[in-house]
């Protein structure tokens, strides 16, 4: 295993309502990070407290590897640690954006009633780089 160089947690935290936000999008300020471009993403914890009697999964995307990040299941409390490790090919940006999705039947749609809270924790990751021998 890798040493590390470098960790950074991020929380990042939206409130769903059909009215303020109905596309299901939030983004995230990441401070505070050094000048490196981590090698890796790891999804520690999601956390969703739906208001209503859902019982959808949704699929959360991210413009960290414009790719989603895990899922949530609506309704009630839900908290799942996947520890999904995202391997991370392109610098990130100090502004992480996510988006939730719904799987319907015709394809992947954008949530429009979804209401409720979301908290992701991340945890950014930056391994040392040992010399190559000749």
């Amino acid at each position: 295993m890798p040493e590390v160089e470098y960790r950074k947690n991020v929380t990042s935290f939206a409130w769903f309502d059909r009215a303020e936000n109905p596309m299901g999008e939030w983004m995230t300020q990441i401070t505070a990070m050094p000048d490196y471009s981590p090698d890796e993403c790891i999804v520690r914890l999601i956390t969703f407290r739906g208001e209503n009697d859902d019982e959808n999964a949704y699929m959360i995307w991210s413009n960290i590897n414009n790719d989603f990040i895990g899922s949530v299941c609506g309704g009630n409390i839900v908290s799942v640690s996947p520890n999904i490790t995202i391997r991370l090919t392109s610098p990130i940006t100090n502004v992480a954006q996510f988006k939730l999705y719904s799987p319907a039947k015709t394809g992947v749609t954008p949530t429009i009633s979804l209401k409720g809270e979301i908290v992701l924790h991340l945890e950014f990751v930056k391994y040392k780089r040992t010399p190559q021998r000749v």
